[in-house]
């Protein structure tokens, strides 16, 4: 059993990029996909009152911080109106920018 982890974590160490957490083209697609299999736009016009549901255009005027964040992460960090959608698209993209070992930072 540990002959297996031990494998497992060595043939993953070979590759230098793991598309499951690469940020720039698999977090934005999952984000549409779980936007699209959702009832996020029905739940923003029947709920919140948002007759354009998902497409409701918002304006953030983001501090420094998640600007260099969505700089970093090539995301137009000058646009400061988007609609919903594209601010999800946005988060999943600035998401991981700290790194993947974020987490040990807590």
């Amino acid at each position: 059993m540990k002959l297996k982890y031990t494998t497992l974590l060595l043939v993953l160490g070979l590759f230098t990029s793991l598309y499951a957490w690469e940020n720039k083209k698999t977090h934005p697609a999952i984000t549409d996909n779980g936007i699209a299999a959702s009832t996020i736009d029905d739940y923003l016009k029947t709920q919140m009152g948002l007759t354009d549901g998902i497409s409701t255009q918002l304006y953030w005027n983001f501090p420094q911080d998640i600007k260099t964040r969505i700089d970093r992460g090539k995301a137009e960090p000058d646009k400061t109106t988007r609609n919903i959608s594209e601010w999800l698209r946005v988060g999943s993209i600035i998401e991981d920018e700290d790194g993947m070992w974020r987490i040990f930072n807590l």
